[in-house]
């Protein structure tokens, strides 16, 4: 039997994923990783998708470190990866959903993303970034 557990501060993304859950086995808390973490909690795997470039480098290592204690075997967090290619695709959303949040939002998310490098040099040791087709980056870590 499977269970997952979602996590975001913002009481917006929260009342969405709610809204979409379909099975009992899915739950929504409005909390941050250091609240679970405090709470006791772990899981076999920790997720995250979009929010590393929400964060300060100093707020990056600590999900890093949070995410190492929650995660019992792995850790991904997946995220843009700033390149010329993602401004290119930026643009042609514009002209396709030029009344969208994601395009309001797509340019700014795009500015703070991470290269690869960037990424690597803010995280602990132990995680490794893989970049991904077309512009994304994931980052790892595995449970030794």
């Amino acid at each position: 039997e499977v269970h997952f557990t979602g996590i975001d501060p913002d009481a917006r993304a929260l009342a969405f994923a709610r809204s979409r859950a379909t099975s009992p086995n899915i739950k929504f808390f409005q909390t941050d990783s250091g609240d679970v973490l405090k709470a006791g909690q772990a899981f076999d795997v920790v997720i995250s998708n979009h929010v590393l470039h929400h964060l300060q480098n100093d707020e990056v290592y600590a999900l890093c470190k949070d995410s190492e204690q929650l995660a019992k075997k792995l850790a991904i967090h997946n995220d843009l990866r700033r390149s010329s290619l993602a401004y290119v695709n930026y643009a042609a959303t514009q002209l396709l959903f030029w009344n969208s949040y994601a395009t309001r939002d797509g340019l700014c998310s795009i500015r703070r993303s991470f290269t690869k490098s960037e990424l690597q040099s803010v995280v602990p040791n132990q995680w490794r970034v893989e970049p991904m087709i077309p512009y994304r980056n994931l980052l790892i870590y595995e449970k030794q």
